[in-house]
C-alpha cells in the first residue's frame, strides 16, 4: 500500500507486517494479528487481536497486500486463514465462532483455497 510516511521509509517493512493510515492515524499491523477485514459502502474494518480499526480503501487493495494467507470468500470479507475453524455449507466460521457468509459462486475456490493452504501448513511442518 504506502511505503513512505510520517514513519518514514518503509521500503524495508519486514513481509509479515503492513502499513496502512487508519481513520485514527498510521499503523503498522502485523498480519499475523488481523482476523479478517470487513468492507461496508467506501470503509474498511480491520478486525484484529488488539480491536478494530477503520480504513477508507477498497477491499482490493487490502487483498492485494495483505498476501496470499488472506482468503476473499465474499465481496465483503478478506479473512486471514490461520483464523478459520471450518468451511462447510456456504458459510466460513472463525475460531471466535463468528460466521460469515461464502456465496454459491465462490464456495468451491474458497475450499479448495482453504484445503491447499491447510496441506502447505502440514509440510512445512513436517519437514522442519
Amino acid at each position: 500500500m504506502l511505503k513512505e510516511g510520517v514513519l518514514g521509509d518503509l521500503s524495508e517493512l519486514p513481509s509479515n507486517c503492513v502499513y496502512l493510515k487508519c481513520v485514527d492515524g498510521a499503523h503498522i499491523f502485523n498480519k499475523s494479528e488481523i482476523i479478517y477485514a470487513e468492507s461496508k459502502g467506501h470503509r474498511c474494518t480491520i478486525h484484529c487481536n488488539s480491536g478494530d480499526y477503520h480504513i477508507y480503501v477498497k477491499l482490493d487493495e487490502l487483498e492485494k497486500d495483505f498476501g496470499g494467507a488472506f482468503l476473499r470468500g465474499h465481496q465483503s470479507f478478506l479473512v486471514n486463514m490461520e483464523y478459520v475453524k471450518k468451511i462447510s455449507n456456504y458459510k466460513l466460521t472463525l475460531n471466535n465462532d463468528i460466521v460469515l457468509p461464502v456465496p454459491k459462486a465462490r464456495f468451491k475456490q474458497a475450499l479448495r483455497r482453504y484445503e491447499e493452504y491447510q496441506w502447505n501448513k502440514i509440510l512445512e511442518n513436517n519437514s522442519e
